[in-house]
């Protein structure tokens, strides 16, 4: 009889070493300047020995090691902190917790950030190219969309200024609002603008600084009062549009909608655009609702009648 040797097979397991390496987690990057920013962290099992030090590891490349520049922040379990300095200004950085033991080093997951100074955000080329109004005139909105994957490295800044391109003025007037949610359906920020300056960019200081918070979409807009018909009084560039980014539009409390898809014409980013500084500095407290929402959004789904001033050449 003959015996044959058994299939060694290798099971998929995780080494011994790996078992007993310390679990650590990056969980946030805040206080971001052009120069510094703070890192905390969280070791929350040891592993197969004590964590004799603990500390976040830095740079301009993704997954950052010990071998780059780090810090040392404690040892044991619990959270840490540690703040940066000497950052250079308008650069993208990574960050990882890490831990070690007499196992090795184990690494949180990474996070990025931009030490960019202030700077305004928009979709618009800075030209204005046409008009856009309601076919009868009246109220409405418009908006530009950042999604949170926009806004990773801009948590924590503050919303300070807006600056858009209205064609008319009296009796059409302005409102700044900011919009925030997955829909954008929560209004939280609405400022009247007092004095109109039409067919030339309009810049408007907030009176309370928007604080951005990157787990929401930010929407950014202007709400358009008494437009009379035939009138246009929402300024555009020539596109093309960033559809259902840079050309958001309301009516009547119907949800947002693309102006490029409501009217392939209209191929158009609004001209509008937010200034936004991660400059400290005294924040006022914001409600979550605005008192007296003169227009709920997502009530109503009238279809929209809009058109440009120079449609009938287009």
């Amino acid at each position: 009889m003959t015996l044959r040797k058994l299939r060694e097979i290798t099971p998929p397991f995780t080494s011994l070493e790996n078992i007993n390496l310390p679990v650590v987690a990056t969980l946030q990057v805040f206080n971001i300047t052009e120069t510094e920013a703070t890192c905390s962290g969280n070791v929350t099992n040891q592993g197969g020995s004590n964590v004799t030090v603990r500390g976040f590891c830095i740079g301009q490349q993704h997954n950052p090691t010990i071998n780059d520049v780090t810090s040392e922040n404690g040892s044991g379990l619990g959270e840490f902190i540690h703040q940066f300095s000497g950052l250079a200004p308008g650069n993208t950085y990574y960050v990882r917790a890490y831990a070690e033991n007499s196992y090795g080093v184990a690494y949180g997951g990474e996070i990025n950030f931009f030490t960019g100074g202030p700077k305004w955000l928009h979709y618009d080329n800075g030209e204005n190219h046409d008009g856009i109004g309601l076919n009868e005139g009246g109220d409405f909105d418009v908006a530009i969309k950042f999604n949170p994957a926009q806004l990773q490295g801009y948590d924590g800044w503050k919303v300070t200024k807006f600056r858009f391109f209205p064609r008319s003025g009296l009796p059409t007037t302005y409102s700044i609002e900011i919009y925030t949610g997955p829909d954008g359906t929560n209004l939280e920020y609405l400022q009247d603008v007092l004095f109109v300056t039409a067919n030339e960019w309009n810049e408007v200081v907030l009176d309370d600084p928007f604080t951005i918070d990157a787990s929401h979409a930010l929407y950014p807009g202007y709400w358009v009062q008494e437009q009379s018909p035939g009138d246009f009084p929402a300024g555009v560039d020539e596109g093309p549009a960033f559809t259902g980014q840079g050309d958001l539009i309301s009516t009547d409390g119907a949800p947002w909608q693309a102006l490029s898809i409501i009217n392939p014409a209209l191929d158009f980013n609004w001209n509008l655009q937010i200034f936004i500084s991660n400059a400290s500095g005294e924040e006022k407290l914001l409600n979550t609702v605005i008192k007296d929402d003169p227009h709920q959004k997502g009530e109503n789904t009238k279809p929209l009648q809009v058109s440009s001033s120079n449609q009938s050449n287009r």
